[in-house]
């Protein structure tokens, strides 16, 4: 479940890169905060689910 999780949070950040490099996401500053964002809450998500089980 762990693995599974970590998949979907790297194809979302992966889609969220590809979005900035092809302008449909404004960079600076809110594109990379939003990104920080959402791998930092990501993160802890999954680590709350792997303390959990």
């Amino acid at each position: 479940m762990e693995q599974v999780a970590y998949g979907i949070l790297g194809a979302l950040a992966g889609a969220w890169i590809v979005a900035m490099l092809i302008e449909l996401v404004q960079v600076f500053p809110w594109g990379l905060i939003v990104l920080g964002a959402v791998l930092g809450f990501g993160l802890l998500g999954i680590r709350a689910l792997k303390v959990r089980h």
